[in-house]
């Protein structure tokens, strides 16, 4: 992640060093990297409600199907997103393709050498994965002890024949003898949200359009082609804009009884306020007209 200041709004007058500008500069830069997939994001407007600007949702899988089928599911709905005037960009981070390496554990040689299965897992837990086993303060701040292999015996699969466990004559075993590692495709981080696995989904509106006008139309475009088992929820600023929407119509009419209440306090009368109040909406209509 890289966070990138831009320069005062008086040094950025034209158009082409815009945010939106240097955010589609930034994504076509990056669209020939073959090694990874490079996202521009804008930051939320409210700090504190989200990662990014513009909308956010969680497309979530309650049917309990596999990470591909979340995946695909993910792309189609982006696909058919991108097809709608509203939606300026949208994007996923769930990728179910990421390549990485599984270890198959040959359980009947573990069992003739005498070794732990459990032993086997906590081994590449505390080498490869990281175990937090202590903490200690020092001048008044509290750290944390974590074992963990090098930085480079992580990072190579070929590192297993440098780790060890030992079976139960005493004997240490080298885990490369006991483990095959098989390529693999799989999602880099597993998101879940309310209890269920999700993909986040990210974008903004075209330009002329309101972040409601293009969170109705993905309303729509979920409506049509999320398949049975999946649906989605607002996340971040998009879903406190989504909540308070429905409480306009309230607070404008809380507002027309407060002023009423006011007025009618001022001119000690109950029915000149209704005079004062419906001579607004004429004037703010001959000021237009």
């Amino acid at each position: 992640v890289v966070f990138v200041s831009l320069k005062p709004w008086e040094e950025r007058k034209s158009s082409d060093v815009s945010v939106q500008s240097e955010i589609g500069k930034t994504m076509m830069s990056g669209r020939h990297l073959q090694e990874g997939t490079l996202l521009a994001l804008n930051p939320p407007a409210l700090p504190g409600l989200g990662a990014v600007g513009g909308f956010s949702l969680m497309l979530e899988d309650r049917a309990g199907g596999t990470l591909n089928n979340l995946d695909a599911v993910s792309q189609q709905f982006i696909a058919a997103a991108q097809k709608r005037p509203e939606i300026g960009r949208i994007s996923s981070n769930f990728k179910a393709s990421t390549p990485g390496y599984e270890y198959d554990i040959d359980r009947d040689k573990a069992k003739v050498l005498g070794v732990s299965i459990s032993d086997i897992f906590s081994t590449l837990q505390v080498f490869l994965g990281g175990n937090e086993v202590n903490d200690f303060t020092l001048f008044g701040r509290n750290y944390k002890v974590a074992v963990q292999a090098d930085g480079m015996f992580r990072g190579d699969v070929n590192a297993l024949q440098y780790l060890h466990v030992k079976n139960a004559n005493g004997d240490m075993v080298p885990l490369n003898t006991l483990i095959t590692p098989k390529k693999v495709y799989a999602p880099t981080v597993i998101s879940r949200f309310n209890g269920v696995k999700a993909a986040r989904i990210n974008g903004s509106q075209a330009p002329g359009y309101s972040s409601g006008q293009a969170m109705k139309a993905l309303e729509e475009v979920a409506a049509q082609t999320l398949p049975q088992g999946y649906t989605y929820e607002w996340s971040g600023q998009s879903r406190e804009e989504q909540k308070s929407s429905s409480k306009a119509p309230i607070l404008f009419g809380l507002a027309f009884l407060f002023a009423f209440l006011c007025l009618a306090a001022l001119y000690e009368s109950w029915s000149v306020p209704f005079a004062v109040l419906l001579a607004i909406p004429a004037g703010i209509f001959g000021a237009f007209f």
